[in-house]
C-alpha cells in the first residue's frame, strides 16, 4: 500500500480517472478498506474495537480482496515500466 501511495508515477492502472479522481487513489482506497477492516489478522490497540468481525463485514471484504487481486493479477494494475515493456 505505501509503494502504491508513495511511488504514485510508478504504477498504472488500465482504467484511467480525470484530473479529479486518479485511479490509484481509488486503488489505493480500497486496499486500505480492506486492511482497516481486519483488526483480528492486523490488530489494533483500541480496546474498543471488537476482534471479531460480523459476516456482512467479512463478505464485503472478501469481495475488495478478490477484485484487487483478479486487478493485479490479469495486469490492470501494474508498475509503469512494466506496463510500457508490455505494451511495445
Amino acid at each position: 500500500m505505501n509503494n502504491l501511495r508513495t511511488g504514485r508515477s510508478k504504477f498504472r492502472v488500465r482504467l484511467d480517472g480525470d484530473e479529479h479522481n486518479d485511479s490509484r487513489d481509488t486503488i489505493h482506497h480500497l486496499m486500505g478498506m480492506v486492511w482497516r477492516s481486519e483488526f483480528d489478522r492486523h490488530g489494533t490497540d483500541d480496546p474498543e474495537v471488537p476482534l471479531g468481525v460480523g459476516g456482512a463485514d467479512a463478505e464485503a471484504a472478501t469481495f475488495a480482496a478478490v477484485t484487487l487481486v483478479q486487478y493485479f493479477q490479469a495486469g490492470h494494475i501494474s508498475r509503469s515500466d512494466a506496463a510500457e515493456a508490455a505494451r511495445d
